[in-house]
C-alpha cells in the first residue's frame, strides 16, 4: 500500500508543479513554450533549441542558484526538472533584455518564496503535523514545547 502512496503521492506533486508553472507563465504574461501546458511540453524539444536564446544560461543559472525548484518530500519521487526547464524556456521565449529578464526571474523567485511561506504555514496550521510531531516526541522521551509568537 505504500508504494501506491509514494507512486500517488509522486503524480500529485508532479501535477501541481507543472499547473502552478502554467499559472506563473500566465501571471508573468510570458510565452507558452511551445504553445503546450508545462505537463505537455516536449522537454526534448527543447534541450535541442534552448541555445539560440541568448539569455537562456543566465534564466538557467539564476533560477538554479535561486533555489527555484521545489524539493519534493520523502514520498514525492524525484525532483520534477521539468518544472524549472519549462520556466526557464518561457523567460528565454520573451526575449527580454538583461534588465526585464532580471526582472521577470526576481518576481519568479519572489512568487516561489511566498508560495513556500504558505506552504509551510498550511502545515504548521494541520492538526496531524502536531499530533505527528507529538507522537515522535513522546516516542524518544522528549516532551514538545510550543511558542506562541
Amino acid at each position: 500500500m505504500k508504494e501506491l502512496n509514494d507512486i500517488s503521492a509522486t503524480i500529485c506533486f508532479r501535477w501541481e508543479l507543472a499547473l502552478y508553472a502554467d499559472h506563473l507563465v500566465e501571471v508573468f504574461g510570458l510565452p507558452v513554450p511551445d504553445g503546450q501546458i508545462c505537463i505537455l511540453w516536449d522537454i526534448q524539444k527543447w534541450f535541442t533549441q534552448r541555445d539560440r536564446y541568448k539569455h537562456y544560461r543566465m534564466v538557467w543559472s539564476t533560477l538554479v542558484r535561486a533555489a527555484f525548484l521545489p524539493i519534493p518530500g520523502p514520498d514525492q519521487g524525484p525532483p520534477f526538472n521539468r518544472f524549472l526547464h519549462y520556466m526557464a524556456a518561457a523567460v528565454s521565449l520573451a526575449e527580454l533584455s538583461e534588465c526585464e529578464t532580471s526582472q521577470v526571474i526576481a518576481g519568479l523567485v519572489e512568487n516561489m518564496e511566498r508560495m513556500r511561506e504558505f506552504q509551510r504555514q498550511r502545515v504548521m496550521e494541520e492538526p496531524t503535523t502536531w499530533q505527528s510531531a507529538k507522537s515522535w516526541f513522546k516516542e524518544i522521551g522528549k516532551k514538545i514545547r510550543v511558542e506562541k509568537d
